[in-house]
C-alpha cells in the first residue's frame, strides 16, 4: 500500500480558509432554516448535523496538519479570526 504525501502546508491554509468561510455561510444557512422550521424537521436536523460534520472535519484535518507540519502549525491554520479571514481573502 502507497503512503499518501497528505498536504502541503500552503494546501492546508487555503483549505483551512475555505472550511471557515464554508462554516460562516452554513451558520447563517442553519439560523434561517432553525427560524423557520420546528427542530422535529428534518431539513432542521439535518442543517444542524452538516454543520457539526463540517466541524468534525475541520478538527480533524487541524490534527494532521500539527502531525504534519509541527514546526509551523497554529490553531489560526483552521480556525482564523474574522480579521485573518478578511485579510488572506484580500490576498
Amino acid at each position: 500500500m502507497t503512503r499518501k504525501p497528505g498536504l502541503a502546508l500552503n494546501e492546508h491554509i487555503s483549505l483551512g480558509l475555505e472550511l471557515a468561510q464554508m462554516r460562516d455561510r452554513l451558520t447563517v444557512l442553519t439560523a434561517t432554516i432553525g427560524n423557520s422550521y420546528p427542530k422535529t424537521v428534518k431539513a432542521a436536523h439535518h442543517a444542524r448535523r452538516a454543520a457539526q460534520q463540517l466541524d468534525l472535519l475541520r478538527s480533524q484535518l487541524e490534527d494532521r496538519c500539527a502531525v504534519e507540519h509541527p514546526d509551523n502549525f497554529e490553531t489560526y491554520i483552521y480556525y482564523p479570526t474574522t480579521e485573518q479571514r478578511n485579510e488572506r481573502h484580500t490576498q
